[in-house]
């Protein structure tokens, strides 16, 4: 049912989906929410808040005639909190991916481009392109990819920016349409330069972190019947960093970013009549901190080691028509488990509102 709706093509540009070599005509979508979110953190405390979104999606991919593909995708988001005062915030995406045949392979190459002015509601400005370059190799059922990707990360008003550079191969196996399988193996090293190791008295030391990331993901997705597309995803790995932190009255806590991580990620796309769309999202990740101390809330040392539990699921239904006018619902919770209060928070969303596709 993904040719009545617009909206998921899309976004399955967007990288929410697996890579494949098909087409659209070019597509706009419009779109204007309203509802309210509830949170809950360290910092700010509990509230509610009244929000409002605009939307804008547009997108078109075409395959050429030697067996390739061309697309173009683009999305723009200004949220409003309506709160006092009223806080503004806004999200832009731009991506471009290309398929070019070479021999009995595939070049695949792909650049996006995402930032905010203002803080998109979760993160705060910043501007991050990111870049990849593959080589498909394999016909039929089963296919190997070896990969390259970067990106960089650059927020004006944090310290946070850094540089990824990671290599990845992988492995795709695909029985027509009813299931697929993939797996892949990635290596990267991280670079953050305005993130400086301390020294033991808790003074910047001008030396850079740096950082190593490892991971293994295996994914099965498929098709139930002729109208319920799902999505399994697993992973894990390891981060091993030279980031150290100064805890007052405890010293300076060296390793203090190393950490085993595993997570689990699952979507279901279900079209139960051709007017009605029906889309759930989840995840689960656990982080294992290796040297960092959990802390009390009064910032004692409680004698463990950190631990992280973060919890996500997101859930849109959709009615139209006429396959240009959609009514939506749409709601999602996420929580952050921790044995350090410090590390702890929780949100909920839940909107309504309209999208049309011209």
């Amino acid at each position: 049912m993904k040719k009545y709706r617009p909206i998921v093509v899309v976004f399955s540009f967007l990288g929410l989906f697996s890579p494949a070599l098909y087409g659209y005509p070019p597509t706009l979508v419009l779109g204007l929410e309203g509802g309210g979110t509830l949170f809950e953190s360290p910092e700010e405390g509990q509230d509610a808040v009244p929000l409002a979104t605009v939307n804008m999606l547009t997108g078109w991919r075409g395959t050429t005639r030697a067996g390739g593909y061309l697309g173009l995708a683009a999305s723009a988001r200004v949220l409003s909190y309506l709160a006092s005062p009223v806080i503004l915030a806004d999200s832009e995406t731009l991506a471009l991916e290309a398929g070019l045949p070479l021999g009995c392979g595939l070049v695949e190459l792909e650049s996006s481009l995402d930032a905010s002015v203002m803080g998109d509601g979760e993160d705060p400005a910043h501007l991050e392109p990111r870049w990849r370059a593959g080589l498909r190799l394999g016909g039929g059922a089963a296919q190997g990819i070896f990969s390259y990707r970067g990106s960089y990360l650059y927020q004006p008003n944090d310290i946070e920016d850094f540089l990824y550079q990671g290599l990845k191969l992988g492995a795709e196996w695909e029985r027509f349409i009813r299931l697929g399988l993939r797996a892949g193996l990635e290596g990267g090293w991280e670079y953050w330069p305005d993130y400086f190791l301390l020294d033991g008295t808790g003074s910047p030391t001008g030396v850079p972190r740096q950082d190593a990331v490892g991971s293994l993901e295996i994914g099965l997705d498929g098709l139930a019947g002729f109208f319920l597309d799902w999505r399994l995803a697993a992973s894990g790995g390891l981060r091993w960093s030279t980031a150290n932190r100064f805890i007052t009255g405890l010293g300076l806590e060296e390793g203090s970013e190393n950490n085993l991580f595993a997570g689990l990620e699952a979507a279901v796309d279900w079209s139960p009549h051709r007017t009605v769309g029906l889309q759930l999202k989840g995840f689960l990740r656990q982080e294992w901190y290796l040297a960092r101390a959990a802390l009390s809330s009064l910032g004692v040392d409680t004698g463990e080691l950190l631990r992280v539990l973060a919890l996500g699921l997101t859930a849109r239904a959709d009615w139209t028509p006429n396959d240009r006018l959609f009514l939506i619902l749409e709601g999602s919770a996420g929580s952050r488990f921790a044995n350090d209060p410090a590390e702890e928070r929780w949100n909920a969303t839940l909107k309504a509102g309209v999208e049309y596709s011209f």
